[in-house]
C-alpha cells in the first residue's frame, strides 16, 4: 500500500533553464504547483507565464505534452510535481520524436523505473521475435 502524495521538487536553473524535455503522459496525470522565481509552461503549443502559486492541472494525452522554463537571469524556478503514480508509464517527447516505457519502483528515488526509449515510427517488432520459443 502506497502511503503520502506521490510528489518531488524540482528546479530549472538560469535563464532558458529546463528540467526535462516536453513530454506527454499516457497514464499518469499530473500537477504542477510554483514555489518560487518566474517562467513558462510549454503546454502543448502554447506557452503560458508561471509565478509562485500557479497551480497547472496536467492531463494525459499528447495535446497536454508540457515543459517547465525558467526565464529568469536572477532565480531558478522552483515548483513541486504532484503525479497519479499508476504502476506503469508511456511517455511521448514530440520535439525528439522518442517514446519511453516505465513501470513502478520503489526502490528508486523517484519511484520510478524507465523499463525503455524508442524512436517514434522507427518501426515494430513482431511479437515473436528473439523469442527462444518462436519456431
Amino acid at each position: 500500500m502506497r502511503h503520502g502524495i506521490p510528489a518531488h521538487s524540482d528546479a530549472a536553473s538560469g535563464a532558458g533553464g529546463i528540467s526535462f524535455p516536453r513530454h506527454a503522459h499516457y497514464v499518469n496525470e499530473e500537477a504542477i504547483y510554483v514555489l518560487s522565481g518566474s517562467g513558462e509552461a510549454r503546454i502543448g503549443d502554447a506557452r503560458v507565464p508561471v509565478r509562485p502559486g500557479d497551480w497547472i492541472a496536467l492531463p494525459t494525452g499528447p495535446e497536454h505534452a508540457h515543459q517547465m522554463v525558467n526565464v529568469s537571469t536572477a532565480e531558478p524556478l522552483v515548483y513541486l510535481c504532484i503525479s497519479t503514480m499508476r504502476g506503469a508509464e508511456i511517455v511521448e517527447y514530440p520535439d525528439s520524436g522518442k517514446v519511453g516505457a516505465g513501470v513502478a519502483d520503489p526502490t528508486s528515488p523517484v519511484g520510478f523505473r524507465r523499463i525503455g526509449m524508442f524512436r517514434a515510427g522507427s518501426g515494430t517488432l513482431d511479437y515473436w521475435e528473439s523469442e527462444p520459443e518462436a519456431g
